[in-house]
């Protein structure tokens, strides 16, 4: 089953030219947070997780994609999407095509902020997108998340964010695994 009907492929500043700006359509990264979710900030709902996630600094060489998962699948939208679905859907992007231009696969490098896609080893999720992809695949070991600062002055608001891995509520922090393709 194809993703089509489910994905919104105008992706320029976020779906909302009046608000973000994003000049050159080149932000490399697919945020697959249903619009709606509530980000538990605040206590106007004025703010929602996916709008958190756009807020995601980019890495050079580094295409990220964030979305609901775990070590065996990967959620767009709350349906399930497999590596192939994933990898057709990267490489669909503009952001990705410009990423690419005169480098090698081994250069770019796919992050998932992702919970749990990192876990399993061989099984893992993270696996089994560097071996469709061809790419490097890094992944977390636990839950990403991120944790957001509210800040009022003067009468404006303003929002900034971090971003984790770590299981929530624990001291236990999480690690980046990098994941290659396997021959």
């Amino acid at each position: 089953m194809s993703l089509d009907a489910y994905l919104n492929r105008y992706e320029y500043a976020s779906g909302d030219p009046m608000n973000y700006r994003d000049l050159l359509g080149l932000k490399p990264q697919i945020n697959w947070i249903p619009e709606s979710e509530p980000a538990d900030v605040g206590d106007d709902g004025s703010l929602t997780l996916h709008e958190v996630w756009e807020w995601l600094p980019s890495e050079e060489n580094e295409f990220a994609i964030v979305a609901h998962g775990g070590s065996d699948h990967l959620s767009a939208f709350h349906r399930d999407a497999t590596p192939e679905q994933v990898w057709g859907e990267i490489q669909a992007t503009d952001a990705w095509k410009e990423l690419m231009k005169g480098k090698e696969s081994r250069e770019t490098v796919i992050k998932l902020w992702v919970c749990n896609t990192g876990v399993g080893g061989k099984d893992a999720y993270a696996q089994q997108l560097a071996n469709v992809s061809g790419h490097t695949v890094r992944a977390p070991d636990n839950v990403t998340y991120p944790v957001v600062f509210k800040k009022v002055m003067d009468g404006l608001v303003t929002f900034t964010a971090t971003f984790h891995i770590q299981q929530h509520g624990w001291h236990k922090p999480g690690a980046w695994i990098p994941f290659a393709p396997e021959k």
